[in-house]
């Protein structure tokens, strides 16, 4: 839509010609539009919604309109105003700030006098089924839905069905939005059900019924009419219950036509049913058309169901081609949530695509493309995790260039994927907008770039940032299938294991080792070292070994892991690392005399948490180090951590820790509560902690990770550290020991007052408490992460 102003002048322009004319019927619809924008205006401005809003809501400025909400008081809001906020943040994917909008309003609409759910109450309602659907809480979804009864929101139920397994209910719904053959909305929405539910026989009879004419007209391929000329297709657009609307009309709508969805749904019907060569020509002209160009979500699941049609006749490097494309479009997309969930039935594995092409690299012996993809996979798997909580991302952009890059990145991306029009110089100049914003982030801030986008991966790069003494160690799981790359400069070994197998394994190991008084754990750390390391008995590891882990794997002591003769520990120098990209982007490694802050036994009002053996720890660091401010008991605060962390190089805490896996961003430190603060700092707030420190110490019970879970590690408290600047973190992978840790720690900063680098210090000592407490509880759940 034009703006108002310009729609106004145009309707008393065309009044006054038509006047002149004497068309006095076509001069009443003149007025009549006339009546009908200003009645608009004003109730744009009876809601709060001003001019300014809207223009830059026309605009794309959709920052400047979140800034201009924020600023005033939730309640001060109306409802129209409080909904389009909550709309930017899902445009923008702030997904948690999204989430707590909706389900703020949806309370606010709920205690209404009277009761009775009205056309906002649903449209909000519908809003966070969709949000509970793009986040794969489909029992949620569907409980939501249930008693809602507009179109978009008995789709969306039928959906979360489907997802849930319960195909008789979603398809009796399917079946019902097929019974209206001349509405292209209701029909779509009946094929994509059937594909959700992998009814693919039903769904191609929809799609391709002549009654409904989906494919024909309103499919992305054009055909030929019975006069022989080309006709284009129409489009009907996605709008499930207003979902990217703003205000009060369609004014904002950001919604796309649905035809390159209808070609998907086509091209994969056929597929599924056997009819390959049309499957492969409309999966073909997907990647191949303009007009599909900006509909990347798309476009990549068809090049794989390429690649898979290509791996079944044998044509691996044509399959290998296709990965690789299937792979940069995916690494393209900033955020997987917000986009897809509720437009296409049939939903894509990214994981998937890696693990293809790791398993065909790795078939045609090409170990470098498969521990390049391996790599790749764990930094989607990063932004995927962070992509729900990008509303604090620009928290830790370093500087303002960095942030204005991200914005324009993010404004980019949502104009070319959500709003494309299919007007094709508008989409192609908004992609190369998109990507000239990526690339240039990456060069600018890589290290924040890591948290939204994937980075390139170079296998030689990566090999180059071993160290002459350093193997490299990468484990990714995909599926049942356990992946371990070791490799150096002497070349790579690979094996794959059962991921489940190694998983119960890790869980027996920790349960064991928690029990000084026994030695269960000596069986399974010698089957774990075999498992894990044995396949390189032909040739001798370095003598650093840089660990990439992976699933349940990042919370096993590599260092207790026994090979008949020797811990690990004994005979390596053990490095953690998230991945090998980020290890080697982390801090600048120089060597120097040290400052440390020291934080212990925060005082927390309560008996049950104080830790006498903290306070003990801290008072014997302090007489081993020559530079140290301590903040003991009530002084360490979370006040005290975020004001002195960019003046110290060691920051030291000795408390306790705890971590969900539930909601890792809610993992936290407990530090002493003040009037104004409760002394929770959690992994969310410390990613705007701004630190230059050279290390971390988490001396605290369960910082580094607690239940064993898959992949929720990456967003853990040391995570968080390394984000905020550390160059290296080291933590607890158990609730430590008083004694021993005290020692361990005491030992440890003489190491690093004598000049050694913390990850050899942390080795050196935890071998000064093996030679006195030899169980690996003392001592192996330490773990240094960071610069080696």
């Amino acid at each position: 839509m034009k703006s108002l102003s310009i729609t106004i002048a145009v309707t008393i322009v065309l009044v006054a010609v038509l006047n002149a004319c004497g068309g006095k019927s076509v001069i009443h619809a003149g007025v009549k539009m006339a009546d009908y924008a200003t009645a608009q205006s004003r109730e744009f401005s009876q809601h709060g919604i001003t001019s300014t809003d809207i223009a830059d809501l026309e605009a794309g400025r959709l920052f400047l309109v979140i800034q201009r909400y924020e600023s005033k008081a939730k309640p001060s809001l109306s409802v129209q105003q409080n909904r389009i906020l909550c709309d930017l943040y899902v445009s923008v994917s702030r997904i948690q700030k999204g989430y707590r909008c909706y389900e703020e309003l949806y309370d606010r609409l709920s205690s209404k006098p009277g009761g009775v759910p009205d056309e906002s109450y649903e449209a909000i309602a519908a809003r966070v089924a969709l949000l509970y659907l793009q986040t794969n809480d489909h029992e949620r979804s569907a409980e939501l839905t249930k008693d809602l009864s507009s179109q978009g929101a008995r789709y969306l139920h039928a959906l979360a069905l489907a997802r849930l397994g319960r195909k008789a209910e979603a398809e009796k719904a399917a079946e019902n939005f097929a019974k209206a053959y001349f509405d292209p909305k209701k029909s779509y929405f009946a094929a994509n059900i059937f594909l959700a539910t992998n009814n693919y026989k039903q769904a191609r009879d929809i799609l391709l019924n002549p009654r409904t004419r989906l494919s024909k007209d309103y499919g992305l391929m054009p055909y030929r009419a019975s006069l022989g000329n080309q006709v284009s297709p129409a489009s009907f657009r996605l709008d499930l219950f207003e979902e990217y609307r703003f205000g009060l009309s369609d004014a904002f709508s950001y919604a796309p036509p649905a035809n390159a969805y209808v070609e998907f749904a086509v091209a994969k019907s056929l597929l599924e049913t056997g009819d390959e060569e049309e499957a492969n020509e409309r999966l073909r002209f997907l990647l191949e058309s303009p007009l599909a160009e900006p509909f990347r979500e798309l476009r990549w699941m068809a090049a794989y169901e390429l690649a898979k049609l290509r791996g079944m006749d044998g044509s691996s490097q044509e399959a290998i081609e296709h990965l690789e494309y299937s792979l940069d479009l995916i690494e393209e997309i900033r955020s997987s949530i917000g986009t897809e969930a509720g437009r296409i039935g049939f939903t894509g594995d990214k994981m998937g695509v890696y693990s293809k092409l790791v398993q065909i690299y790795a078939d045609t012996g090409r170990l470098e493309g498969a521990v390049e993809t391996s790599e790749r996979a764990k930094g989607r798997a990063l932004v995927d995790l962070l992509s729900r909580h990008e509303d604090l991302l620009p928290t830790v952009a370093a500087t303002g260039e960095t942030r204005a890059l991200y914005e324009k990145m993010v404004l980019s991306e949502r104009d070319t994927v959500v709003r494309a029009a299919g007007e094709l110089g508008e989409d192609v100049t908004k992609l190369a907008s998109y990507s000239a914003a990526r690339k240039q982030l990456m060069l600018r801030a890589p290290h924040f770039a890591s948290l939204v986008t994937v980075l390139p991966v170079n296998f030689n790069n990566l090999n180059n940032a071993l160290g002459e003494n350093e193997t490299g160690v990468l484990f990714q799981r995909f599926g049942k299938d356990l992946h371990v790359f070791i490799f150096d400069y002497r070349g790579i070994d690979h094996k794959v294991l059962d991921a489940e197998i190694i998983n119960a394994k890790v869980n027996r190991f920790r349960k064991v080792i928690g029990d000084f008084r026994s030695d269960r754990y000596e069986s399974l750390a010698r089957d774990l070292f075999r498992d894990l390391f044995g396949h390189t008995a032909n040739r001798s590891m370095s003598k650093n070994l840089v660990i990439a882990p992976s699933s349940a794997l990042f919370y096993l002591p590599f260092g207790a892991l026994h090979d008949g003769g020797q811990y690990l520990a004994e005979k390596h120098v053990i490095n953690i690392v998230p991945s090998f990209q980020l290890a080697s982007s982390i801090g600048s490694g120089a060597t120097r005399e040290r400052n440390i802050l020291i934080m212990g036994n925060p005082d927390r009002n309560d008996p049950a948490f104080d830790l006498p053996g903290a306070e003990k720890e801290v008072h014997a660091i302090e007489r081993v180090v020559r530079h140290s401010k301590t903040l003991l008991r009530e002084r360490a605060t979370e006040e005290a951590l975020f004001k002195e962390a960019g003046k110290f190089d060691v920051l030291h805490i000795a408390g306790h820790g705890v971590f969900s896996d539930e909601e890792p961003l809610q993992s936290k430190l407990l530090l002493a509560p003040t009037e104004m603060e409760d002394g929770d700092v959690t992994v969310e707030e410390l990613y705007g902690l701004r630190t230059n420190a050279e290390l971390v110490v988490l001396s605290a019970c369960e910082t580094a990770l607690g239940r064993v879970s898959n992949g929720d590690e990456l967003i853990g408290l040391l995570r968080a550290f390394l984000y905020a600047g550390a160059e290296s973190v080291v933590g607890s992978l158990w609730e430590v020991e008083d004694i021993s840790t005290a020692i361990l720690m005491r030992q440890f900063y003489r190491e690093l007052e004598a000049g050694h680098p913390p990850m050899d210090a942390l080795n050196i000592a935890q071998g000064f408490v093996r030679s006195r407490f030899s169980h690996p509880y003392f001592w192996a759940g330490f773990r240094y992460t960071g610069r080696s």
